[in-house]
């Protein structure tokens, strides 16, 4: 009898807290993100404010170019931690679809979204447009690169360079067009060629970078005259008078994609996250405030249009009267065995 009264205690207590665990998980949301100023930007801007309406709590991960491991390893041990990342490259949103990894957007979730959005897939929608453009210190060499040709001639164009360590995509795309394919026949990817100009241009990349605060640091310090960066970097740059840098930047060959927003498949707080895509779609002007203090346009329309001109002016979808490369994901995602060898180039070339 006491055995039997012990165990229904025991599982009262374990209902108790069963009970009592389950309404807060479904009232918070957490966010992997990328680091520099952008998990500054969200909390002040959007979290803050999506918190107060919902009262669902968000804590953001900062895994700066560790977003796909770190899915991955989830994934595999069943034990995924993370809910939602609101911006991943289109080289991690290709692989991670590929691999499984992503919710399927519900029906309603979808309708909304489509109405704001121009790319909106089945586990996921594009929240911006980015662009990996050349950028040069002129304080630091004696000429600057104005062409993607011309940044892979590391001999007429000596210098130490940069490039982010994740987007292994875009890097190969630029060097299939900076060796001399035409933008529009870069994809399917002849990857011999694009791997080949990679590789001339590895002995000057002086660092590989995760996020925009270490990419603004290493330009300062001289460490890194010249390299690949990210569109929404340069207006900061430009507007801060730093002394030690004199921005030159090229749109040539700069190399175009759609970042994605996502919810990762068993995700703790898939609900949360629902409620987070509708919320953020219904208040562009906390979309649009967050793209304005991070330096970056968005993809959400009513957002776009109420962001500075100077913003938009830096937008990949403006006229910037130079040739483009757009990263064809769809082509990568089918690419078969390839993607093997492209993944097992890339974790060499960086290491």
């Amino acid at each position: 009898m006491k055995t039997l009264k012990l165990m229904m205690a025991t599982a009262t207590a374990l209902a108790g807290l069963w009970g009592a665990a389950a309404p807060a998980q479904a009232q918070q949301l957490v966010v992997a993100t990328f680091g520099g100023k952008s998990p500054e930007h969200m909390r002040e801007h959007i979290f803050d404010a999506f918190t107060a309406d919902t009262g669902i709590k968000v804590e953001q991960v900062i895994v700066p170019g560790k977003m796909l491991a770190g899915m991955q390893a989830q994934q595999e041990t069943g034990n995924v931690q993370w809910d939602l990342t609101t911006s991943i490259s289109a080289s991690d949103f290709a692989t991670m679809n590929a691999r499984g990894y992503l919710a399927d957007l519900p029906a309603d979730v979808r309708t909304i979204l489509e109405k704001d959005y121009a790319v909106v897939r089945p586990n996921g929608f594009a929240n911006k447009r980015g662009a990996l453009l050349i950028v040069c210190n002129k304080k630091a060499v004696d000429a600057c690169p104005t062409t993607a040709a011309e940044f892979l001639d590391v001999d007429k164009f000596p210098g130490t360079r940069f490039m982010p360590s994740f987007q292994f995509l875009e890097a190969l795309a630029f060097g299939a067009y900076a060796s001399g394919v035409p933008a529009d026949k870069v994809f399917p990817l002849d990857l011999d060629r694009a791997i080949a100009a990679l590789e001339k241009l590895r002995p000057t990349i002086a660092q590989f970078y995760d996020n925009s605060t270490t990419a603004r640091q290493l330009l300062s310090s001289g460490e890194v005259q010249m390299g690949l960066l990210w569109n929404g970097i340069p207006p900061q740059i430009l507007g801060e008078g730093n002394v030690n840098v004199d921005l030159a930047v090229s749109w040539d060959g700069a190399v175009t994609y759609n970042q994605y927003t996502v919810v990762y498949k068993n995700a703790p707080n898939q609900d949360s996250a629902w409620t987070f895509l509708k919320w953020l779609d219904a208040h562009p002007d906390n979309l649009a405030a967050f793209a304005n203090a991070d330096g970056t346009d968005t993809a959400n329309k009513a957002a776009f249009a109420l962001q500075s001109p100077e913003i938009q002016a830096w937008s990949p979808e403006s006229d910037h009267g130079a040739t483009t490369v757009e990263v064809d994901t769809e082509w990568y995602m089918g690419a078969g065995e390839i993607k093997d060898r492209i993944d097992a180039f890339w974790k060499s070339y960086i290491n």
